[in-house]
C-alpha cells in the first residue's frame, strides 16, 4: 500500500500539526449541541479531506452515510437538488449522515444560492464539510452558515517529525541532504512528503533521491530555482550539487531565455549589493553574458558550474 495512504491520519490523535485547530475542534465535538456546517480551508494537499472524514467519523458516520463529492466536476444546481432531496431520508447505516464537498469554491452561484437554507438548517441527523482551497469564492452568506477552521501546512520541525516517524516505521534512513531537500521541496505539505517518501524510500542511489525530492513541490523546475541556487550562500559543491539535479529538468529550447533570466536577477541584485558581494554578482553576470543559441542546454550548464567557483 502506498505510504501516503498507510500513513493517513485516522483520528486527531494522529493529525500532524495544526494543533490550536485540532485542540479546538476535539472540544467543539465533544459538545451535545454541535454545529452541522464545517468550512476546510488551506493550501491543497494539506489534510483537508482527510479532516473531514474524521470529523466524519467522529460524528458517528457509517458506511455509505459518509458522502464525498467534487464540486469541481458536479458544480450546477441539479447537484444541490440532488443533495437537498436526499437530506430528507435518515442516514441508512448510522445515526448520522455527513456529506463532504470538495472543492466547493467551483460551485456556480446558482449551486451556492439552491444551498443556503439547507447549510442553515441540514436537519439534526445531516452534518455538512466544505473543503476549499479558495474561500474568498464563496458567497459570504454560505460562509457565515458555516463554522470555519483554516488548515496550515506543516511547520519544518513538523514535517521533520513526520517524515522521522514513517523512516521509522519502516525502518529506513535518508541522507541528510535528501532529506533537507524533501523538507524544503515540499513546503510543509504531507500529501507531498508521503507521496515522495513513497517514491524514494527504497532507492539506493543518493542523486536519484536527490533528483525527486528537488522536483518534489511542483510540476516543474523554475528559473528561480535555478537563479537562487547560483547565489545561494553556500560551498560551491554544494551549489553545483543542487545545480546538477535542477539543470536535468531543463530543455535545450529553454537555456537561452533561462540565460536571459539569470542576468536579470544577478543584475537586481547587484544593484543592491556592495564591496565584496557586488564583485561577486559582477564576475557572475560576466559568466551569463554570451548567447546560447549555438551551444544551447550545454552553454547553460558550463556557466552554471563556472559560478559555482566565484
Amino acid at each position: 500500500m502506498p505510504l501516503q495512504n498507510s500513513y493517513r491520519p485516522s483520528n486527531l490523535e494522529e493529525f500532524f500539526g495544526n494543533d490550536t485547530l485540532v485542540a479546538n475542534l476535539s472540544i467543539i465535538l465533544a459538545r451535545e449541541d454541535k454545529p452541522h456546517t464545517y468550512l476546510l480551508t488551506g493550501p491543497s494537499g494539506c489534510g483537508k479531506t482527510t479532516l473531514a472524514r474524521i470529523i466524519g467519523n467522529m460524528l458517528g458516520c457509517k458506511g455509505m452515510d459518509l458522502m464525498e463529492l467534487n464540486i469541481s466536476n458536479m458544480r450546477g444546481i441539479d447537484t444541490a437538488r440532488d443533495i437537498i432531496q436526499g437530506c430528507k431520508f435518515s442516514p441508512l447505516y448510522g445515526d448520522n449522515r455527513v456529506i463532504v464537498l470538495n472543492e466547493v469554491h467551483k460551485a456556480t452561484n446558482e449551486f451556492q444560492n439552491a444551498m443556503l437554507e439547507i447549510l442553515e438548517e441540514p436537519g439534526e441527523s445531516t452534518y455538512f464539510i466544505l473543503c476549499t482551497t479558495d474561500p474568498e469564492k464563496l458567497l459570504k452568506t454560505i460562509k457565515t452558515r458555516a463554522t470555519q477552521f483554516t488548515v496550515n501546512p506543516l511547520n519544518r520541525p513538523e514535517a521533520a517529525n513526520l517524515v522521522n516517524w514513517i523512516l521509522e516505521s519502516e525502518r529506513k534512513t535518508l541522507p541528510d541532504k535528501v532529506l533537507n531537500s524533501l523538507l524544503h521541496s515540499s513546503e510543509g505539505c504531507p500529501r507531498v512528503i508521503t507521496k515522495v517518501l513513497d517514491q524514494i524510500i527504497d532507492l539506493t542511489e543518493e542523486n536519484q533521491q536527490l533528483e525527486i525530492t528537488v522536483m518534489a513541490g511542483s510540476d516543474e523546475i523554475t528559473t528561480k530555482d535555478i537563479c537562487q541556487a547560483i547565489v545561494a550562500k553556500q560551498a560551491g559543491t554544494e551549489r553545483w550539487s543542487r545545480l546538477t539535479v535542477l539543470l536535468r529538468a531543463v530543455d535545450n529550447q529553454d537555456a537561452e531565455s533561462i540565460r536571459r533570466a539569470i542576468l536579470g536577477y544577478l543584475t537586481a541584485i547587484l544593484l543592491n549589493s556592495k564591496g565584496d558581494a557586488a564583485k561577486r554578482m559582477c564576475l557572475m553576470i560576466t559568466e551569463f553574458s554570451n548567447n546560447y543559441y549555438d551551444v544551447g542546454r550545454s552553454g547553460l550548464i558550463s556557466s552554471c558550474y563556472m559560478s559555482t567557483l566565484i
